[in-house]
């Protein structure tokens, strides 16, 4: 279903953390020479990875450029007509992308339309849209060519061309554990042949961070698809910076002083995450304006920035007042529960992002759901994006939470010392829930007056681990509790 944003809420040239989406071409300056190239790649081989470290911009390339850009016409091998599914494999690839193809923008009302007795427009109906959603699942799961068998049963419209993206693709590979699951090999495997065949204009479009490169050989096919047709997102010049600084707030009718450009420019030269940084920056510097803005245009200043602790801080600083303004202790702890719930942290320090359903984290921090809701308002509120959906987003105990972007991780010190927290807890319980199984096996004996039972005990008892948080990290939590 598509979003629905208060349009109060969406007077801002600049998304911060959050992704650009389709309908903020408009505001998506710099990166035109790369769209091109998208454009090119793609249309020789039908599939294009975008790969590129955290915080490079790959999926507001895609989203805010490279599909606006098939919906004008700039693929001129190929009619200007498109239908687009976007999705997140998460853990169940084959799932979202039923999901995705039942989307508004996708080939739901063929779907809808093919199960209608006669003509008319199919119905919008939820339990129509859910069993149709279900039966498309199921013939996805038929084997390579199953999104072609669906496209066979309701073909697309003269001309039209069919688009799948595949963001944050890394998650085939995070969600596996040490092996490929079934779903996600028959997931690749799919997309992989739906564009080699030419029944259909399939089209596929994954964003990848370039970390999780060396894991793409665990697929057939994968490593072959991605020589062929691979964009390595490179960071932006000074002129595109320029350009993705000063142009965005000319659509609403204000400027940026270009004292305050050459400033961000140099401040954020070498910065790993300077995009969404700046971005970041830009969105606070645009909300405090507008809220000092008594008529005319609205401008950024360069004292305003020079208020703040500079871009390099800003982000901690925001954040920091985010957790602040929340009013009691126990606010706070469900604070730390969210951020640790919605954060993983690999080797050497690697920042991951994880969803989580709002339900999910209200059982690991042990209240209800509505609390939780109260603290992620505070987290998302206008002028802040540190957490997804959007403002303006209903929120239930199924929605999907997540963490705007992982810069967020690595810039706001209390969530980075958070991380580190959650790290050690985990190795804790691993150890703990190894320890109980052989216990049980009668190859270990109980723990008796030594500092790991000490130890363990005071964990136990500071973090009061719940069975829905045990589940991220084993299993066995009665074994644990009973040893």
């Amino acid at each position: 279903m598509a979003q629905v944003i208060d349009a109060k809420l969406t007077r801002q040239p600049y998304p911060g953390l959050r992704t650009f989406r389709a309908d903020e071409a408009h505001l998506f300056f710099g990166r035109d020479a790369q769209v091109e190239q998208l454009l090119c790649k793609l249309d020789l081989t039908r599939f294009l990875a975008v790969v590129g470290p955290s915080g490079c911009g790959k999926s507001s390339l895609v989203r805010a450029g490279l599909i606006p850009a098939l919906h004008t016409g700039m693929m001129e091998t190929t009619s200007a007509l498109w239908r687009t599914a976007v999705m997140r494999p998460e853990r169940q690839p084959l799932d979202r992308l039923a999901q995705a193809l039942m989307a508004e923008e996708a080939i739901r009302d063929l779907r809808l339309a093919s199960v209608q007795d006669g003509p008319g427009d199919p119905s919008q109906n939820g339990a129509e849209v859910g069993e149709s959603e279900a039966i498309l699942r199921a013939e996805l799961a038929e084997g390579p060519l199953g999104l072609v068998e669906a496209l066979r049963e309701t073909p697309l419209p003269p001309r039209t061309n069919l688009l799948l993206v595949v963001d944050q693709f890394e998650e085939i590979f995070r969600y596996g554990g040490d092996r490929v699951t079934d779903e996600a090999e028959a997931f690749v495997a799919l997309l992989l042949k739906s564009v080699e065949q030419r029944e259909f204009p399939v089209y596929v479009v994954i964003t990848m961070r370039s970390d999780f490169l060396g894991d793409c050989a665990l697929f057939d096919g994968l490593p072959e698809a991605m020589n062929q047709s691979q964009f390595l997102t490179p960071r932006l010049g000074w002129d595109e910076r320029h350009d993705a600084i000063a142009c965005p707030a000319g659509a609403f009718d204000g400027e940026v002083e270009p004292k305050l450009v050459t400033r961000l420019l140099n401040d954020s030269n070498s910065d790993r995450d300077q995009l969404p940084l700046l971005q970041h920056i830009l969105m606070r510097l645009w909300s405090d304006a507008e809220a000092a803005r008594l008529n005319g245009k609205t401008t950024l200043e360069l004292t305003a920035y020079e208020k703040t602790r500079g871009i390099a801080q800003a982000l901690n600083d925001h954040a920091e007042e985010a957790y602040n303004a929340l009013t009691t202790d126990e606010q706070k702890r469900i604070a730390r529960r969210l951020f640790c719930a919605l954060t993983e942290r690999g080797g050497g320090k690697r920042d991951l992002r994880r969803y989580a359903e709002l339900g999910t984290i209200a059982a690991i921090a042990g209240v209800p759901w509505q609390a939780v809701v109260e603290v992620v308002e505070v987290f998302r509120a206008p002028g802040r994006s540190f957490l997804m959906p959007e403002v303006g987003t209903p929120l239930t105990p199924e929605t999907l939470l997540d963490i705007t972007h992982e810069s967020l991780i690595r810039h706001w010190e209390r969530l980075s010392k958070w991380a580190d927290e959650e790290c050690e807890s985990a190795q804790t319980y691993r150890y703990l829930a190894e320890t109980a199984r052989l216990w049980k096996q009668g190859k270990a004996a109980p723990w008796r007056s030594t500092p790991v039972l000490d130890n363990t005990l005071a964990w136990w008892h500071r973090e009061n681990p719940t069975r829905q948080w045990v589940a991220r990290y084993g299993e066995k939590f009665e074994w644990a509790e009973e040893f």
